[in-house]
């Protein structure tokens, strides 16, 4: 999909030596203003170049050197002017000219981001790097430029340089990432919930900006940035915390905070922990800020979940479990996460109990409700599985009693009610994996009509999977069961010719 491009969010500055005037200049640079009005290019850099060996830390002048370089089309050396221009002292710039000069380098900055998205678009991400190294001389405080390097050096199958970018990109956001936090922010947030977490702003104090999607707290130098979702439903999409010398131009800018910076980071890191232990340390800190960053993310449970199994940290794990559920209690993917790390303990009736929760606190239909359904479901199965195998074990050649076998089908009971409202769930949606569950427990339980009915369903999907060999290995398995040894040598037959 073609990658999205930003439009810029300041007028273009057709008119900046005109507002120069306005605030009065050096007398010397009257002939270098002159001919950049007249587009003279190389009249005013004789005249900058001879002002500034004689006015070496002069900043107007410096600016207007950057302005020239900028006409010239070398973005690069325009940038270096305008930090010399920042840094100099005699005399320093005026806060109107900071501000220019902050709207030039912003301008540029969108123009060369934009031709890097281009060249992504046309499956030319080494050229839009080489846009993007300018773009982030020019603007180094746009978090969108490192983040955008680093996807094209995934493109680029560069796992490494896409390493390196992310890294940059996250020591540039840490700070905003951890203050925010402190105060609850998280990223998908209306304006409406940063404001239930931060207080309401006084209308004195605040600044909203629709069109640019920008939200300016001004006593706590806080700016957020907003984007719409696809419902058009305004979502917090980043923010950043100012310093005092920062011009307030500068709040306008978008500061994007991308979550997914921190999964890849975390995911390379627990991918290194298998040769380096000491790595899953970092994992765990990062699945940690995503998972307060972007509670959507459906797979930091699983990870950090298997970094406490093997690190066997198992009572830090359900600490920092509980911890979190105390603050979110109605958090469905966490509870969801949570029964999942206590059903890889071991612990069938803690998993169970927070998979109830998820059913409770999750939307009906949702992911995390039908998911907590499934899981349900195998939780009890598995269970029942267990407790027959103890059985059998402990009895030896003892003929099993008709108690024990309760205690067996009393699980096998709930596992099939909550597959039952799994499949009531999905309706049409109803998968045949769920389905060749539920034929084996009826077949288990002895319940005869229930199992002839799923089956017919089940069988049902053979012109549909005529060429899944995932369904036919599941027929084989499901008439295995069944006793029908013939079906189950036809769809086994049929599964190898199908598998490779």
């Amino acid at each position: 999909m073609a990658s999205p491009t930003l439009s810029s969010r300041f007028p273009l500055l057709a008119a900046v030596l005109l507002s120069l005037v306005a605030v009065g200049c050096a007398a010397g640079l009257g002939s270098a203003r002159t001919s950049l009005k007249k587009n003279d290019l190389a009249g005013a850099e004789a005249s900058i170049q001879k002002f500034l060996a004689e006015n070496p830390d002069n900043g107007e002048a410096h600016m207007l050197m950057g302005t020239l370089r900028l006409r010239q089309g070398r973005s690069l050396e325009a940038a270096r002017s305008y930090d010399r221009a920042m840094a100099a002292n005699t005399p320093a710039l005026t806060p109107a000219q900071r501000s220019d000069i902050y709207k030039e380098r912003y301008d540029d900055w969108v123009r060369l981001y934009n031709a890097a998205i281009k060249h992504r678009n046309e499956d030319d991400p080494r050229g839009g790097i080489l846009y993007l190294d300018t773009a982030l001389a020019m603007m180094p405080e746009a978090t969108r430029t490192l983040w955008l390097q680093a996807v094209l050096a995934g493109d680029l199958k560069e796992t490494d340089a896409r390493q390196r970018y992310i890294d940059r990109y996250i020591s540039l956001v840490q700070p905003d990432v951890t203050e925010g936090l402190k105060l609850g922010l998280k990223l998908g947030m209306t304006p409406e919930q940063v404001e239930a977490k931060l207080g309401t702003i006084p209308a004195s104090d605040k600044k909203f900006d629709d069109e640019k999607g920008i939200m300016v707290a001004s006593a706590r130098r806080l700016a957020l940035s907003f984007i719409k979702d696809e419902g058009g439903t305004m979502i917090l999409d980043g923010w950043h915390f100012f310093d005092a010398k920062d011009p307030e131009i500068a709040y306008q800018v978008p500061r994007s905070i991308f979550a997914q910076a921190y999964y890849v980071s975390a995911v390379a890191a627990y991918e290194a922990g298998e040769s380096d232990p000491k790595r899953y340390d970092d994992a765990l800190r990062l699945l940690g800020i995503v998972e307060k960053l972007d509670p959507s993310n459906k797979e930091t449970g699983r990870f950090t979940s298997d970094i406490y199994m093997r690190t066997n940290r198992t009572a830090e794990a359900r600490t920092a479990y509980e911890e979190s559920i105390r603050q979110n209690p109605g958090d469905a993917v966490l509870l969801l996460n949570y029964g999942n790390f206590l059903l890889n303990t071991g612990d069938y009736s803690g998993a169970l109990e927070q998979y109830k929760r998820t059913i409770a606190a999750a939307e009906k239909g949702s992911e995390e409700y039908e998911r907590a359904l499934f899981n349900s479901g195998a939780t009890y199965k598995n269970w029942g599985v267990a407790i027959d195998d103890s059985i059998r074990r402990a009895a030896g050649s003892k003929p099993i009693t008709p108690r024990q076998t309760e205690l067996v089908n009393s699980k096998l009971r709930e596992s099939a009610r909550y597959f039952e409202q799994l499949r009531e769930s999905q309706g049409a949606r109803t998968d045949f994996p769920l389905l060749s569950e539920l034929v084996i427990l009826y077949t288990v339980m002895g319940d005869a009509a229930k199992q002839r009915s799923t089956l017919s369903a089940l069988e049902a999907r053979a012109t549909a999977e005529t060429s899944n060999c995932t369904y036919w290995r599941t027929m084989a398995t499901v008439y295995a069961n069944l006793g029908d040894g013939k079906k189950s040598d036809a769809a086994t037959e049929r599964a190898s010719s199908l598998c490779p």
